[in-house]
């Protein structure tokens, strides 16, 4: 086979895998912006420990007491994501959600070895994910008093309504699918080849014919 046979086989391929490629991202591009619903996640950052109100309350308040309220952090993420706070939100806000729809879009999370824990939540709606986040945040305030006997949860701030969407991520998403594209459209240039049975060069007829090839007749080109 000539080496100019070889170059357009070569350049063939290329386009294929070039095409395949950016077909799939933009089908990724367009799916993941006008297909998928966006999602919206608020949150809010609360303080799990004892509010000190004087000058006396502060030099009160010692290192042991903030590493115990450093780790009963981890007992106030359980009752936050307790259904008993869930109907708690539920009711307040007179939501048209089960307790387990507004669970499982919910999340805490806390930092080590300090006293902060965030709650999270999740809505097609942004507003309403701030609303619940603010919510959840109170109610976990009055049950856990209820429960513990004292008030050790502090809110600092309320959940902002957020700006922009927490999922689906556009540029995540195209360029994970850009990459299996290009993967995907290398293993078809091979299946291609595999299925390819047509006759490139001398060679090939003999392997077809099982005898000798003579002659050929060349492609001659006439200038009228």
């Amino acid at each position: 086979m000539e080496l100019k046979e070889y170059w357009y086989i070569i350049k063939k391929r290329l386009i294929l895998i070039i095409s395949f490629t950016l077909l799939c991202g933009a089908i990724s591009g367009i799916i993941t912006t006008f297909v998928i619903d966006k999602i919206y996640t608020a949150d809010i950052s609360v303080l799990i420990g004892k509010q000190e109100s004087s000058d006396s309350e502060k030099t009160s308040t010692t290192y042991n007491d903030i590493l115990m309220y450093q780790k009963i952090v981890k007992t106030y993420s359980q009752i936050a994501k307790s259904r008993k706070v869930a109907d708690d939100v539920k009711e307040k806000l007179s939501l048209n959600m089960s307790s387990g729809a507004l669970l499982g879009s919910m999340s805490v999370s806390s930092s080590t070895d300090t006293e902060f824990m965030t709650i999270r939540f999740s809505s097609k709606d942004p507003e309403l994910a701030a609303k619940i986040t603010n919510q959840w945040a109170a109610s976990l305030k009055e049950i856990s008093k209820k429960i513990k006997g004292s008030d050790n949860v502090q809110i600092l701030d309320n959940a902002l309504v957020p700006s922009s969407p927490s999922s689906p991520n556009v540029r995540s998403n195209v360029i994970m699918t850009l990459f299996f594209g290009f993967v995907l459209s290398i293993g078809l240039t091979f299946l291609v080849d595999y299925l390819d049975n047509t006759v490139k060069s001398e060679d090939d007829l003999s392997k077809i014919l099982d005898s000798t090839v003579l002659g050929s007749i060349p492609d001659l080109k006439f200038e009228e």
